[in-house]
């Protein structure tokens, strides 16, 4: 089904690059933002009118929405308070991404501009796969992951809820990558990673761990 309304709950740097998504993939399809940002309401960013909640399920009683937040943590709360309110989710997908016909992808993902996701790979819903990555084949990403621009992921890993994979980064195949990790940019992982960890280098290793008050808005 075509959308007619879809609404982008964000509307900051992921927002703006989920709109232009959008725009590519639906062309007809009427775009608004949301944002908790009271002072932002009735505003518009890129030529698209931005709402507040109550705004948004003023106009329509099962909403469309995409959460465009980059911290999956903060993603998880907003989708599952959305999700109490009636809310439905879709996902964002450029016409450029290759995804092979045995793959998966569930709801609220952003797949960007010329990502491939090879045969046999599941994505779960809430997953942000950024411009340019490889997924290769029989990979199982969970919800919540984050996987930024240019990473390669090889055949038949695991990427546990949460997780975050950072630009460039390359994965070798068969390894597990657990629940709310962090993996640094450019880093070469060839091991599996245990949950809540920083990891860095080639090969990677922990580096530190990820604390409650780890400040994930040095990330995006």
């Amino acid at each position: 089904m075509i959308p007619s309304t879809i609404f982008i709950f964000g509307s900051g740097a992921q927002g703006r690059v989920i709109a232009d998504i959008f725009i590519c993939q639906y062309p007809a399809a009427h775009l608004f933002f949301i944002d908790e940002n009271e002072s932002l309401a009735g505003t518009k960013v890129n030529g698209i009118e931005v709402l507040n909640i109550a705004q948004m399920l003023s106009k329509e009683n099962n909403p469309m929405v995409h959460v465009a937040i980059g911290n999956p943590n903060t993603r998880k709360i907003i989708v599952e308070r959305l999700s109490a309110t009636g809310c439905d989710f879709i996902s964002a997908i450029h016409p450029s991404a290759e995804i092979l016909p045995s793959a998966t992808v569930g709801k609220n993902c952003m797949i960007g501009a010329g990502v491939i996701v090879n045969t046999n790979t599941s994505i779960a819903d809430h997953v942000l796969i950024n411009t340019r990555v490889l997924v290769e084949h029989d990979c199982i990403i969970e919800k919540y992951v984050s996987l930024s621009p240019g990473a390669i992921i090889g055949g038949r890993v695991h990427i546990k809820e949460g997780a975050f994979i950072g630009s460039a980064a390359v994965l070798v195949a068969r390894i597990t990558v657990e629940k709310g990790s962090i993996i640094g940019m450019a880093s070469t992982v060839m091991n599996d990673i245990p949950a809540k960890v920083i990891a860095y280098g080639t090969p990677a290793k922990k580096v530190a761990e990820v604390t409650e008050s780890y400040n994930w808005s040095r990330l995006f």
